[in-house]
């Protein structure tokens, strides 16, 4: 599990953060595999590439999971957040770290025109923006718990809809010379 192993290596970053980054990274376009993905987690844990290579099993196999999750069929990705049994407010912080980590991979995976064009047209980073400011002292009501779920459906949706919508943005143009067959 990915929160013990966070723990192992001493990485400095939430689980959460650490996940939303990668997410955003992927999201971005970056290749979240082999050497270059090895390469991203050690730059955003902190934790040397050597030390962790000497369990690259692993964390390949956690890379594969990671977007294998995130292309689920129906939309069957979820942001890796805190358990429900936790406090809302400990929630609430974990889904700010989360965007938190999504911006911070984006941002990164994103040159300046890509993410001009993608600001133009998408209200997603600003909102991200303002979950990472939001307060974490709500009262523990059903009002706020359903208010809870649906920003945690919210950033799931937006996730998925900005990785389509940057798919588009990113796909090299098709040379008109060429052929059809």
């Amino acid at each position: 599990d990915i929160h013990s192993k966070l723990i192992e290596i001493e990485a400095p970053i939430s689980v959460p953060e650490y996940h939303g980054h990668l997410i955003g990274r992927h999201v971005g376009g970056h290749e979240i595999i082999g050497s270059a993905g090895m390469k991203m987690i050690s730059e955003l844990t902190a934790v040397p590439l050597p030390r962790l290579i000497e369990d690259a099993d692993f964390w390949k196999a956690h890379m594969a999971q990671l977007i294998q999750n995130f292309e689920k069929e129906n939309y069957g990705f979820q942001p890796l957040l805190p358990d429900d049994d936790l406090t809302l407010a400990e929630r609430l912080f974990g889904l700010s770290n989360w965007c938190t980590g999504f911006l911070n991979g984006v941002g990164c995976a994103l040159d300046a025109s890509a993410a001009a064009a993608l600001l133009k047209d998408d209200d997603t980073l600003s909102d991200f923006t303002e979950i990472t400011n939001i307060d974490f002292d709500a009262s523990e009501t059903n009002e706020n718990e359903a208010l809870y779920n649906e920003l945690v459906e919210y950033v799931r949706l937006a996730s998925l809809n900005m990785h389509e919508n940057l798919k588009e943005l990113l796909a090299p143009e098709r040379d008109e010379s060429e052929s059809v067959h």
